[in-house]
């Protein structure tokens, strides 16, 4: 079976994609299209255009998960938690992934315990300019 347009449903949202050349179902792709080693690439402009691709991935798997998550988060009561969005910085230069998601682990569990209910979340990791470990987190925090 042959398609050409595919529509993606996250909450509210509906995406229409529209392709150019019809797809086949179940089709995979041979090896000549596996992923490739960094070596393999052409070029650099090759690489940076690929890690553009990636990243898009990235960022419509993300608002699909938050956007068919937020405004169904209730707490004990029924009432609708309403998101909040902030960014997590540290005040020193911290640059080492694992001591920082540990940190990161070690806050999420402290919240919990003071607030004394769970939380619901997203945090995506992002490297400043100067390699400095942040996270941009979204949650609903029960009242």
């Amino acid at each position: 079976m042959w398609y050409s347009q595919k529509l993606v449903i996250s909450g509210d949202f509906i995406e229409h994609y529209q392709y150019q050349r019809a797809i086949e179902e179940g089709y995979e792709r041979g090896d000549e299209f596996k992923k490739k080693g960094r070596e393999s690439c052409a070029s650099e402009l090759e690489r940076f255009e690929n890690r553009k691709k990636v990243m898009q991935r990235a960022r419509s798997k993300i608002r699909r998960v938050i956007n068919s998550n937020v405004g169904r988060w209730y707490d004990e009561r029924g009432s609708p938690i309403e998101p909040k969005f902030f960014t997590m910085t540290y005040a020193d230069n911290i640059t080492d992934i694992k001591y920082s998601n540990n940190e990161f682990e070690k806050y999420i569990k402290r919240l919990k315990r003071a607030l004394k209910k769970p939380i619901k979340y997203l945090a995506v990791i992002e490297f400043q300019k100067r390699g400095a470990i942040h996270y941009h987190v979204i949650c609903g925090v029960p009242h």
